[in-house]
């Protein structure tokens, strides 16, 4: 190995709750993760909150809630679901928070790569290098999806199912070329949410580009347009397959 390579320790770990991620990185037990963040709100006599965990789609199967917040991947299990039972495949809908709030971005869901403000602050080129890391794993999946799909499961052979697999496909619309964060996006929830008074108005979003050393994409001229494209491609994937099957 040269000698301007950094090398840096990767776990996997899976907590019951995975609220518990932020926690386990802001308290520097961990110095970099990632997790998703599901942001939703209400009065209180809007609704009744119930905490299923990350399964949406079990709970609604058992009727425990009407809608759910989750990933897209909650839609592929609850459209399993309806298919087992014999329903038919419209019955079950996602709700795109972008459409519902007309936001034209769809980043509540979105996978970030978080650190702890030590860590990063005197730690740089470990946090570069935790990046390049994953800039180097989004390449290869971009290059050849099945290959990629293929050594998820050699590496993680409890998810080779074909539930797993619909949910790769449908997953990859979203996936980043270049893994970094985008302004426009950020800057529109951070709005969203002082409008709904879940922060301040002095609120800053804390993101940051500062460890990518590779040129960025370009943002999309027409965010709506896109996410109208998005949604179209997702219909396409869920009726005739995507990247597992040449699509």
């Amino acid at each position: 190995m040269s000698t301007d390579k950094i090398r840096i320790k990767v776990a996997i770990l899976e907590p019951n709750d995975p609220s518990d991620v932020t926690e386990i990185i802001g308290s520097g037990k961990v110095d970099m993760g990632c997790k998703a963040m599901i942001h939703t709100t209400g009065k209180p006599s809007d609704y009744t909150a119930v905490r299923c965990g990350m399964n949406i789609s079990r709970a609604s199967k058992k009727a425990l809630l009407m809608p759910g917040s989750a990933w897209r991947t909650s839609d592929v299990r609850a459209r399993r679901v309806v298919q087992d039972s014999r329903s038919a495949f419209s019955d079950v809908k996602m709700l795109r928070i972008d459409e519902l709030a007309e936001l034209g971005c769809c980043c509540f869901c979105s996978i970030l790569y978080i650190g702890n403000e030590n860590f990063l602050a005197t730690r740089k080129k470990e946090a570069a290098a935790f990046m390049r890391a994953v800039k180097r794993a989004a390449d290869d999946m971009f290059a050849d999806p099945k290959a990629a799909w293929a050594a998820y499961c050699d590496f993680k052979p409890v998810l080779n199912t074909p539930l797993n697999e619909k949910i790769y496909e449908r997953s990859f619309t979203y996936m980043s070329r270049d893994c970094a964060n985008v302004p426009r996006d950020w800057n529109k929830v951070t709005s969203y949410s002082k409008r709904l008074g879940i922060v301040s108005d002095d609120f800053n979003p804390n993101m940051t580009n500062e460890f990518l050393s590779w040129p960025l994409v370009d943002e999309v001229a027409d965010p709506i347009e896109n996410q109208k494209r998005i949604a179209r491609r997702q219909m396409q994937i869920a009726m005739n397959g995507g990247v597992l099957c040449g699509r």
